[in-house]
């Protein structure tokens, strides 16, 4: 029988490797000079990017607009609602994800359809240009409208608006749509979603996130009423819980201006209130997980780490996390190179971290095996872990990950505003 298989998650091994191959912080200097005469100290607040424009409204909501003529006559709008599933109780399983759904089946300014049937009118396609998406701990409602008519971007921040204040619950249409979220449910029943769901819980253990399936329960979809979806979304939809963020081709000014006008609505209770938090344990101890499928052609191991998110808000806040990203990439490069020479065990070998929930980080190798080699492969990957720990890295190493992120971040060229927005 064909495996997949998750080893993982504790240990030190990864938090080793930093403290091995980066090095102890030395003390921060008092002062440094920049190109162009800027002078910081490692304590200095890190700056806001001066193309970006943000600002917190007195109802607690958060704006972010940023100008970038990457593509041309287009603007990215984004709402974001803090909390997703992980603010549903026992009883409300998968109802941050049904308002989501609801939220293209009528607002206030347009019934039933006529959201969706407006926005292909003025040339939108639906998942490319308009879409939505319910994880763990938000929810992100997207337009990419055109710009050529001011028209288009007032209505764009109204439809936001109205998804932040004035979903439409019809119980007709609440009904219709069970259907739908059903059939998305029953579609991801597939082997690898039966993986990730395995995975997750342990990931999560002890934590409201590890029971908070964005997609619910074929139970709590069958049962949600119009009423109740209408409570959720009233309780959770609330200024300071949300941020609408703006990028594209726009004065920023005029933006923001627009943004506020819009947007400085009172919550339900007059108060600001502090968004929910539900944090998640690093790890420590070893744990096992395995899933077993007839149709994995390859076993696909991983071996994760959950540690504790450091926000970089100083200047050497952020010298730390470059120096991190700097040990990743070259992690990468390494794994990389031993993939291309052979005779390892593994397939493929692959290392990477990001965002996870509850403030941690994820460190993740990832190994593709033939069956039967899985153990040998991750022997081999041990060794190469304690190799990178005793050793570090080689000069050549370090100067192609250096080059690398150089040649990254030449690509980068904000006055020519060539980073796409979307």
């Amino acid at each position: 029988m064909k495996k997949y298989s998750m080893l993982g998650l504790a240990l030190s091994v990864v938090l080793i490797l930093f403290t091995g191959c980066v090095g102890e912080p030395k003390s921060a200097p008092r002062g440094v000079t920049l190109p162009g005469s800027s002078i910081f100290k490692a304590s200095d607040p890190l700056p806001l990017a001066p193309e970006l424009t943000k600002n917190v409204l007195p109802n607690g909501l958060t704006y972010y607009v940023r100008a970038n003529g990457n593509p041309g006559g287009r603007v990215t709008m984004f709402l974001v609602v803090a909390g997703g599933s992980s603010v549903e109780e026992d009883n409300e399983l998968g109802y941050a994800h049904f308002v989501e759904h609801m939220a293209f089946n009528g607002t206030a300014s347009f019934p039933e359809n006529e959201l969706v049937r407006y926005l292909r009118s003025i040339g939108m396609e639906f998942g490319a240009e308009i879409n939505a998406y319910t994880s763990i701990e938000n929810t992100v409602y997207t337009l990419e409208m055109p710009t050529d008519n001011p028209e288009f971007f007032s209505t764009g921040l109204r439809v936001l608006r109205e998804w932040a204040t004035a979903i439409s619950f019809d119980p007709i249409e609440v009904e219709k749509e069970k259907g739908v979220i059903l059939e998305e449910r029953r579609l991801g029943l597939g082997p690898s979603e039966a993986a990730r769901k395995a995975e997750l819980p342990v990931l999560l253990a002890g934590s409201k996130q590890a029971k908070r399936e964005p997609i619910g329960t074929e139970a709590s979809i069958k049962n949600a009423t119009a009423e109740a979806l209408k409570a959720f979304y009233e309780r959770n939809y609330r200024a300071d819980r949300i941020a609408v963020m703006i990028v594209g081709d726009i004065d920023r000014k005029a933006a923001a201006a627009a943004i506020e006008r819009e947007f400085s609505f009172p919550n339900p209770d007059g108060q600001i209130r502090e968004r929910p938090f539900f944090p998640v344990k690093p790890s420590f101890d070893l744990s096992f997980v395995a899933t077993y499928h007839p149709d994995f052609d390859r076993s696909v191991l991983f071996y994760q780490k959950l540690v504790a998110l450091k926000d970089e808000r100083t200047i050497g806040d952020y010298v730390e996390w470059l120096k991190k990203r700097i040990a990743v990439e070259a992690i990468k490069l390494r794994l990389s190179d031993l993939t291309r020479a052979g005779g390892k065990a593994w397939a493929e070998a692959y290392f990477d971290d990001d965002y996870f929930y509850g403030l941690t980080r994820l460190y993740m190798f990832s190994l593709l095996a033939e069956p039967g080699a899985e153990l040998k492969a991750f022997n081999d990957l041990a060794i190469e872990v304690e190799r990178i720990r005793r050793h570090g890295f080689t000069e050549s190493e370090f100067r192609r990950t250096v080059d690398n992120w150089r040649r990254w971040l030449g690509t980068l060229d904000v006055e020519d505003q060539d980073l796409k927005s979307w």
